[in-house]
């Protein structure tokens, strides 16, 4: 079980093993299997640029990612 600090214990605990990884058949972690494309995966760390675009990095991750945001019109 994971709890991280700041946020409320309800919603901030996992029993998942490898969270937000996955493990394999020997227990090593790896890449998550559950990454959608559209979801965030425990987000860690935002930034702007100077257009004024979003980025979103999960850090978590086997292999991190970055997810820049853009406004829909």
């Amino acid at each position: 079980m994971s709890q991280y600090p700041g946020i409320k214990p309800a919603i901030a605990q996992t029993t998942s093993p490898g969270w937000p990884n996955n493990l394999d058949d020997n227990g090593n972690p790896v890449r998550s299997r559950v990454l959608q494309t559209g979801k965030f995966n425990s987000p860690h760390g935002i930034a702007t640029d100077n257009e004024g675009k979003t980025y979103i990095r999960a850090i978590w991750l086997i292999g991190g990612r970055f997810t820049k945001l853009v406004k829909s019109r």
